[in-house]
């Protein structure tokens, strides 16, 4: 019974030794220390379940002999948090508490069995995609952190399709890639609880991660087709794009003869113009680009006046703005300076979402296109569009729309409505909400209107097969008394 308490007193003072070895050893160089070498790591830029973050630890002493003591029953342990440093694993929750001393000669480094991040939660479940703090930590107190991405299997309904449409301003030039996603279903799906995941992108075998694979909606609409991705390359660039640990759905290969070139120059767009995230009517965007040397600096030479450009393309993959149309460019001789601290800015023409037809444009997804054609650079970016105005350009007749009323109880009637086209392929959203309902009495006055499916489906469009195939809209129920109030006088109402 004497012996009881110098245990606990042994176990504790322990304890304290680690804690202020962990401060120690984060506070002063030239002690010991934990390292780790990622073991095979994978030719893309993200870890996945077939390809997993492998860590070699090592422990190295880079001070006079010491001892510690360590866990052997877990002599490293991995600890995993999100970007908020909320701790998402712990990996001392399950190891079995032991103590045993570690001598370590001065500079000695001693070697640790490599662990397998499994990207998966304490529960067994996949992590969410995305980036994460991965720690390593020595029960002797030592720690080693690295910042890994991960893209882990998420479920895509089956019934939902991608497709990539491409878009040259002319044969052999660069390619613009636009990938959409479409339900080609009667009903709405519902994407709120898609897991987070973002597409694989391969050009040239140079890998990233692109856009979410799902948007920015929640909800798809019977028909709908959405821009949800995009980028540029060479037409001599073999492309691929992909779901996470899914086949590509998209492919291209390069030509025998293709050769890349890669340059020191570098470009970024800015755009401007607008007070709220998407562009209005009466707003311009501004546009300029600025070239930077990813080394020294460099020298650029310019023998054309134009020397950088600007191309708009819609969801559809039409062109509705080239700044090269209608322009005579003179030659010049110009040299400039380009460096990493000094980038040079190049103006590009403003545009004011009007077309070569003289009409505005209608809402929707935009891609903006600059290049330096002399230099062989080019870099894409998205917009959005949004009106509520009048378009006196669109087609008034490109959809009928037909309605039907059933009355579901003694205060609830149901409104159907499909709509069909003749010619278009597409219906466009252009505007805030999907209907106006109105109560027209036997007069011809209208008694009561309002607007419904609002916020949702501006500038949106549905793909519409043939006129034998109409869109149903999801059903709206109108309430004919609200807070104890008849919503219309009785009559007969159209």
């Amino acid at each position: 019974m004497g012996e009881q308490p110098t245990g606990r007193w042994l176990v504790m003072a322990g304890l304290l030794v680690t804690s202020l070895f962990v401060g120690m050893v984060s506070a002063e160089e030239g002690e010991v220390a934990l390292t780790a070498d990622v073991l095979n790591a994978p030719d893309q830029p993200w870890f996945e379940p077939g390809q997993p973050l492998v860590l070699e630890p090592q422990l190295v002493n880079n001070g006079p002999a010491v001892s510690l003591s360590m866990n052997p029953a877990c002599p490293v342990v991995l600890n995993v948090y999100d970007t908020n440093g909320t701790m998402l694993v712990n990996g001392s929750a399950a190891c079995p508490q032991r103590e045993q001393g570690l001598d370590l000669f001065a500079g000695e480094q001693l070697e640790l069995d490599p662990v397998t991040w499994s990207m998966k939660d304490e529960a067994g479940e996949w992590l969410e995609s995305g980036t994460y703090s991965v720690e390593l930590l020595h029960t002797a107190g030592p720690s080693f952190t690295t910042q890994a991405t991960i893209q882990t299997p998420v479920i895509i309904p089956a019934d939902l399709t991608y497709s990539v449409q491409t878009t040259q301003r002319s044969e052999g030039e660069a390619v613009l890639h636009q990938v959409s996603l479409h339900n080609p279903t009667e009903k709405s799906v519902d994407l709120s609880n898609i897991l987070p995941c973002r597409f694989e992108v391969s050009v040239d075998n140079v890998h990233r991660l692109g856009a979410p694979c799902t948007g920015s909606v929640s909800n798809l609409m019977p028909g709908e087709v959405m821009q949800v991705e995009q980028f540029i390359a060479p037409a001599t660039s073999a492309v691929s794009v992909s779901t996470p640990g899914e086949t590509p759905f998209y492919t291209s290969e390069a030509p025998e003869s293709a050769t890349s070139k890669a340059g020191s120059l570098t470009m970024a767009l800015a755009l401007s113009g607008n007070e709220l995230p998407a562009f209005g009517p009466g707003e311009v965007m501004v546009s300029e680009v600025f070239l930077s040397s990813s080394n020294q600096a460099t020298q650029v030479e310019f023998t054309d006046a134009c020397k950088a450009e600007l191309w708009v393309v819609d969801d559809m993959g039409e062109i509705v703005f080239d700044s090269r149309l209608g322009k005579t460019c003179t030659p010049i001789d110009l040299e400039l300076t380009v460096s990493a601290d000094e980038p040079e800015r190049l103006s590009l023409p403003q545009w004011n979402f009007y077309d070569a037809q003289g009409c505005v444009v209608e809402p929707g997804t935009y891609t903006v296109i600059a290049e330096v054609p002399e230099h062989q650079l080019i870099i894409s970016d998205t917009i959005e569009f949004f009106s509520i105005e009048d378009n006196p350009c669109a087609a008034t007749d490109a959809a009928r729309l037909s309605a039907t009323l059933e009355w579901q109880d003694e205060q609830t009637v149901r409104l159907n409505a499909v709509a069909s086209t003749g010619e278009a392929p597409y219906l466009r959203m252009a505007q805030p909400c999907t209907f106006e309902v109105a109560f027209v009495n036997e007069d011809g006055n209208v008694v009561h209107v309002f607007q419904t499916l609002c916020d949702a489906y501006d500038g949106r469009k549905l793909f519409l097969p043939d006129a034998a195939q109409p869109l149903e809209f999801d059903n709206v129920d109108i309430s004919m008394v609200q807070e104890g109030t008849p919503l219309l006088p009785d009559g007969y109402y159209t």
